[in-house]
């Protein structure tokens, strides 16, 4: 079986806060509906989700930063 990677969608909220309550960070699908219509809001956040057949098994989610000590910015990792 194949795993794909793709952009997040609303349909997979309840994924993400089981697979972020698994991880130790107990959350409702309320609570990660709340944040997911935030973050997807602002164009420097990107999330992409893993999955295997039908099931989203992972998920990670990266934002655009600048930079103090220099000209420019990064990309960071903040959840996966």
């Amino acid at each position: 079986m194949e795993v794909i990677i793709r952009d997040f969608n609303i349909d997979d909220t309840t994924s993400l806060a089981g697979l972020t309550h698994q991880l130790g960070y107990p959350t409702t699908a309320a609570e990660m509906s709340a944040r997911m219509e935030m973050i997807s809001q602002n164009p420097d956040y990107k999330t992409a989700v893993a999955v295997l057949g039908s099931n989203v098994v992972g998920y990670v989610g990266i934002n655009r930063q600048w930079f103090w000590e220099q000209n420019g910015c990064f990309v960071r990792i903040q959840g996966i």
